[in-house]
């Protein structure tokens, strides 16, 4: 019973969370040229009033629904990629 307890209790502590959207969220891109360096400046809003411990960002050449795979667009590469700035 000690090890069907412990078990359980590891399955659930890696479950995914999710919380609200993002409002008044969007994307500007300096560039759409194929094969340019791009820069993407992300802008959004909180509402909630909870601590946010991280967010993700994924680049999708399909339409996936949370929690279902991204398959990323052919040629993406983020290798170099670098957080400029945030603020609160």
């Amino acid at each position: 019973m000690k090890y069907m307890l412990a078990l359980v209790f590891l399955l659930l502590s890696f479950t995914p969370v999710y919380a609200d959207q993002l409002e008044n969220r969007y994307i500007v891109l300096s560039s759409n040229a194929p094969s340019e360096s791009v820069t993407f400046t992300f802008q959004f809003d909180i509402i909630s009033e909870v601590v946010t411990g991280s967010i993700k960002f994924e680049f999708c050449s399909n339409d996936p629904l949370i929690g279902t795979s991204c398959t990323a667009p052919s040629g993406l590469d983020l290798s170099s990629i670098t957080l400029l700035s945030q603020s609160e």
